[in-house]
Parts: structure tokens; sequence; C-alpha cells
């Protein structure tokens, strides 16, 4: 399994479809979830993907979605 510092923005198609055969999901839930990653969501709102799928991910990866911290007015 992953760690968690591991960003799926890293992966490659080839690689993000080996990624989704190794956690037992069909080989087009990589295209589904390429898709999301560069959209700037949480695993939550990627509402096509199964929700057990999402939980895996959230728990294991990382989107390297950007957090505002402060916001300067």
């Amino acid at each position: 399994m992953a760690t968690k510092s591991q960003n799926l923005l890293d992966y490659n198609k080839e690689e993000l479809e080996a990624l989704t055969t190794s956690l037992g999901q069909p080989r087009f839930r990589a295209a589904q979830l390429r898709g999301w990653l560069y959209r700037g969501v949480d695993f939550e709102e990627m509402t096509n993907l199964p929700e057990t799928f999402r939980k895996e991910l959230k728990e294991n990866y990382v989107t390297g979605r950007l957090r505002i911290r402060r916001r300067l007015t």
C-alpha cells in the first residue's frame, strides 16, 4: 500500500490504470479518477467513483490540492 505522501498527480495514465486494478477496480476507473484529479476536488466529491474506492484513496494518497492557509483582504 502507498504512503500518505504519494501524490496521485505524479501518476501517468498507465500507472493510474495499474493502481486502480491493484485496488480491485476496473481499469476504466483510472480515466474517471484522472478526470477528477485535474479539477482539484476532494475524494468525497468524486461521485462517480465507488465510496469504498474513494475511502481507500483518501486514506492512502493525496491529490496535491492546494489549501488556503490564510486569506488576505
